[in-house]
């Protein structure tokens, strides 16, 4: 029996600061089994899970031959021995498991060496293919399938039209391969390479737009991108983009946070300006300038977390007109810096040492 591709892969990443992990524990949130006897079909390599074939004894049909045991697990343990060391570039780890759909979602339980614990969980439905990689980046987008970067994701309320998709990203559009479901809500943009950026206002006043998966290809988003898209509640944004142009996600008045990656360097002016939704807003530390009115009249942000020891250069008003008694939050041993820092001065007595 050929057993080559027969299970399929869960990808996480994650992160930290030194912090070394000992065990990854998943398990289905409606008891499905994850570890056990297979029945396996050596016409085609195909896995079923003991639980689904009912434990019978030595079923022969289409070749397969497998006596099934009472071993049903519901839950499996990735043990990483002595530990593995976490650092601010993401750590993968895979976890093979067959062929099946969590109906409810998954949940993992981490323990770190020194007996730390943290708890992840999505009640949103995961399927396992044959050989396949899913990552885990907040569950991924519908928790299938890798991304491809000549492949935009996005959610609306109904089709993106390719009026407001022009040729701005380093790649031509495939237009007629530009899916969207009605039902879900759910399309892709194709093109015919990778994607390298989001160009300047290339989904200006798309006011159908709902949600965007950035392809890992992307390195700028560019001045105005998403500009006045007033229905844009969340935007997944790549650990490769470097920098968030001028006006980017001006008034984008239903974006709720604002998560930036880690190998960003620049936010320009106006960014964020008058996202009225936005709660909280992180600042990577590799950011090296904010640009002026960068978060203005976001006048329910109430958290900054910004991470650079070096206070980035500073706009005028960057954080102008946010929720009152908004926090913005430093590294403790540069909170000095920061309130004597051009820009980041005016909002001193906002400003609050943490260890990140």
């Amino acid at each position: 029996v050929v057993l080559k591709s027969v299970c399929g892969w869960l990808k996480l990443e994650l992160t930290g600061n030194g912090e070394k992990i000992k065990s990854i524990t998943l398990k289905g949130n409606n008891s499905e089994q994850v570890a056990g006897q297979l029945y396996i079909n050596s016409a085609d390599a195909t896995a079923t899970l003991a639980s689904e074939m009912g434990g019978a004894d030595d079923n022969g049909s289409a070749g397969g031959n497998l006596v099934f045991e009472d071993t049903i697990l519901k839950e499996v343990t990735l043990n990483c021995g002595e530990g593995v060391e976490l650092s601010t570039d993401p750590t993968s780890f895979y976890i093979g498991l067959p062929p099946q759909t969590f109906s409810k979602g998954i949940s993992l339980d981490i323990v770190a060496t020194d007996g730390s614990k943290m708890a992840k969980s999505t009640d949103k439905e995961v399927v396992i293919e044959r050989n396949a990689i899913l990552p885990m980046a907040e569950f991924g987008y519908e928790g299938v399938k890798p991304q491809p970067n000549n492949e935009i994701w996005y959610t609306a309320t109904k089709n993106v039209s390719p009026s407001y998709v022009r040729n701005l990203f380093g790649a031509n559009i495939v237009i007629v391969s530009n899916q969207w479901d009605s039902a879900t809500g759910k399309g892709v943009i194709t093109f015919d390479g990778a994607v390298t950026w989001i160009g300047d206002d290339a989904f200006y006043d798309c006011s159908n737009l709902t949600s965007v998966t950035i392809p890992d290809s992307v390195t700028s988003i560019k001045n105005g991108a998403f500009s006045d898209c007033r229905n844009l509640t969340s935007v997944t944004i790549p650990n490769s983009v470097t920098s968030i142009g001028n006006y980017a996600f001006h008034e984008c008045n239903a974006l709720t946070s604002a998560t930036t990656p880690d190998s960003l360097t620049s936010i320009g002016n106006s960014a964020f300006s008058y996202c009225y939704s936005l709660t909280d807003a992180t600042i990577p530390d590799s950011v090296t300038s904010v640009g002026d009115s960068a978060f203005a009249w976001c006048m329910r942000l109430k958290e900054v977390c910004c991470k650079p020891t070096t206070p980035p250069t500073g706009g005028s008003d960057m954080f102008a007109y946010n929720a009152s008694g908004r926090k913005i939050y430093v590294p403790r041993n540069s909170v000095s810096a920061y309130k004597s820092a051009s820009g980041w001065s005016e909002y001193a007595d906002y400003i609050e040492g943490y260890d990140f």
